[in-house]
């Protein structure tokens, strides 16, 4: 006799480029919107995830509740639940989860480029010299324990 293990298998999308004229680290920043070229990003991805027979059997999709993922998750079930009906699958749709989120950092806001970036500056020194954090910012085991 034998026996068949199920397998769920986990897709992982980064939202497309954002429209961020300033620079600065936008992080968990409300209002950091896709640029058109982010846009067209998130439509590929979705136009490619709708053409994998494997990818576009997905039961579930979930985003971050961030304007950036968001969109990004819509432009992708705008290529992939025509697909989907065709086949007489039910459309998907996107669940939020703030668990799907960054790891919080103390250069939100700021500008990190080179230059005048924060990360050159001595009032910073200190976020990302702290022993057990990860550049100034939440533990990794703060990560693993959000519920």
């Amino acid at each position: 006799m034998s026996s068949t293990a199920l397998q769920t298998t986990l897709h992982f999308v980064r939202h497309g480029k954002v429209e961020n004229p300033n620079h600065l680290l936008y992080e968990r920043l409300p209002d950091f919107h896709l640029s058109a070229l982010g846009l067209r990003m998130a439509q590929a991805s979705g136009r490619y995830i709708a053409a994998d027979t494997t990818m576009n059997q997905a039961v579930a999709l979930y985003s971050s509740p961030l304007d950036r993922t968001c969109e990004t998750a819509q432009a992708i079930l705008a290529e992939l639940n025509p697909v989907r009906i065709a086949r007489g699958d039910d459309e998907l749709t996107m669940e939020t989860d703030s668990r799907l989120i960054e790891a919080g950092n103390e250069f939100r806001g700021t500008r990190i480029g080179y230059g005048q970036g924060a990360l050159w500056r001595p009032k910073t020194s200190s976020w990302y010299a702290t022993s057990g954090s990860r550049a100034g910012g939440e533990l990794s085991a703060h990560c693993c324990s959000r519920e």
